[in-house]
Order: structure tokens, then C-alpha cells, then sequence
């Protein structure tokens, strides 16, 4: 009897490349587990998208060794097949928001048995504009990525918060996007300075949803929007709301939907777990349920 099949696609570069001192340890217990261990490795954006595509269809299980984003490819890559071989994870990335949700280890090695061992459990995707796959968020404004790209030693919560909201001289220093959103029968048109679709409960290293609030399968988003704050008191009540991890200030917008529109008079960048997409001035998300089976 043949051993099982499984691709692992590893990121050496994700996070502080920690992964790569690990990698004897992983084959072996992935091996011990009676698999036949298939390792590439990316080089650029794009490959783990390339490689899952042409992951051949009698694979037993694939595992992702990476960041978020690395996760995003392999899951793209992997459905553009048409395949349901589940996904496992090793977060090695910056913030690993998505193994957050997930409730995966912190520890590489733990996270590995958790990939081997584990159960897989069917997890929503967005879809955006018919065409890209998000796996836990799609985001523009000031908490995205490119705005708040910080030093190292200032990622914590607090830190990294006061650098983005509290740090700017004035209000003006907060860009607002003048956003129409539109989600079932509601339809919301204001000044924003952040706007999000997820389906997680932790996110941009500063966000974080009750737990018992948040079903990763339960064919809903939940929206998030901050209006931008008019007077300095209004900024300092969203700084704190926020801090507290309350969703009830003024300025914040919550909402859950299986799908949301955003129509803007000016380009927006927004986002996709993590790494920059294209502008674009109209959005559409739609929730896709249960599309991918994800290790846990």
C-alpha cells in the first residue's frame, strides 16, 4: 500500500524565517504520518498560486508554510483545480491573523501537528468582483497594510495604534474617502478613513471581534466602517473605542452580509489579506460559503 500524497509549499522568507531551521523536524513528523512529502519552495509573488495550480489531483492533503498571503495563494491556486484536498497551515508570517481566527498555535512545530493531525472544517471565502478569492479580509484606508507599516519593535497593540491614529498632527492627516456601501437593503454614503469585509476575528494587528460574535462558516461577512472624526474629542472616543476593542462609538460602522457594495468618486487601493491590489473606484464582495477546507 502506497504512502499518502502531500504537497508542502513553504515561504522562506515569511515573517523572520524561522520556518527554515524547522524544516528537517516538519518532513520528518509529516513522514512519520505516512506521507509522501512533496516540498517547493517560493520565490516571488505569485508562485504558491502557480504551484497549487499544478498540484497533481491524486494529492491527499496540501500544506501551506507561510504568511497569510501565502495562504491566500495556495488557496487560489488550489480551487482554480477545482480540488477539495484540504489545506493545512504553518503561520510563519508577521501578524498570522488568519491562525488567529483559526485558533492555530503560535509554535511552528505545534502548528505542524495541528496540519497532520487535525480536522479539516469547511471555511468561507470572499469573493471580490467575480474574480479574486480574499481569505480572511479585503480592506482600504488608514489601518491597511501600506499605511501602517511600521518598524518591528513598534508592532504592539498599543504602539502600533498610536503611530496610525493618535501619532497624526491633525485630522487632516486622516484621509477620508467619500464611500457609497450598499448590503441588503441598507445603503450608507459618508467620509470614511477605513473600510473592511472580513471573515476573521482578529485583523490588521489592531482589530479584534468577540469570539462567540464571529462564525468562520456561517455564510456572513462582518463589515467594519470608521467615519472619519470631526473635532479632536470625537478622534480621542474612537481611539479609545477602538483600544477597548467597542464597535459602539459614533464613527464605527458594523454591519454583517453575505454582500457589499462600495462605489467611491476617487480610486481606492485596497487590500486582499494583507498584500496590495489593484485601484479601483467600484467593489463588489460576496461571501462563498464553506468554499475551502482548512485544517484546524
Amino acid at each position: 500500500m502506497s504512502n499518502k500524497k502531500m504537497l508542502m509549499i513553504v515561504n522562506p522568507h515569511a515573517g523572520k524565517m524561522t520556518v527554515k531551521s524547522h524544516m528537517i523536524e516538519i518532513i520528518d513528523m509529516f513522514c512519520a504520518h505516512g506521507y509522501d512529502v512533496n516540498v517547493q519552495t517560493t520565490q516571488c509573488a505569485g508562485d504558491a498560486v502557480r504551484i497549487a495550480s499544478q498540484a497533481n489531483g491524486d494529492l491527499d492533503r496540501i500544506v501551506c508554510c507561510g504568511g497569510d498571503g501565502t495562504l491566500n495563494e495556495t488557496i487560489t491556486g488550489l480551487l482554480s483545480t477545482g480540488s477539495d484536498i484540504p489545506v493545512g497551515y504553518i503561520p510563519c508570517g508577521t501578524t498570522n491573523d488568519m491562525a488567529k481566527s483559526l485558533g492555530l498555535p503560535t509554535k511552528i512545530m505545534d502548528a505542524a501537528n495541528v496540519a497532520i493531525s487535525g480536522t479539516p472544517v469547511p471555511h468561507d471565502l470572499g469573493l471580490i468582483d467575480g474574480n479574486r478569492l480574499f481569505t480572511y479580509i479585503t480592506a482600504f484606508g488608514v489601518f491597511t497594510r501600506s499605511s501602517y507599516a511600521t518598524p518591528q519593535n513598534m508592532k504592539n497593540l498599543l504602539g502600533h495604534f498610536a503611530y496610525v491614529l493618535n501619532g497624526a498632527k491633525d485630522l487632516t492627516n486622516l484621509k477620508k474617502y467619500r464611500t457609497r456601501v450598499t448590503f441588503g437593503e441598507e445603503k450608507i454614503e459618508d467620509d470614511f478613513i477605513y473600510g473592511a469585509v472580513s471573515n476573521s476575528i482578529s485583523f490588521a494587528g489592531l482589530f479584534k471581534f468577540p469570539e462567540d460574535k464571529v462564525d468562520l462558516n456561517d455564510g456572513k461577512f462582518e463589515v467594519l466602517l470608521i467615519k472619519k472624526p470631526t473635532n479632536p474629542m470625537a478622534l480621542t472616543d474612537l481611539y479609545l473605542s477602538l483600544q477597548k476593542h467597542k464597535f459602539d462609538d459614533r464613527n464605527i460602522v458594523l454591519a454583517h452580509t453575505d454582500k457589499v457594495t462600495f462605489e467611491t468618486k476617487d480610486e481606492l487601493v485596497w487590500t486582499i489579506d494583507g498584500e496590495s491590489g489593484a485601484p479601483t473606484r467600484s467593489v463588489t464582495v460576496e461571501n462563498q460559503p464553506g468554499k475551502v477546507s482548512i485544517i484546524r
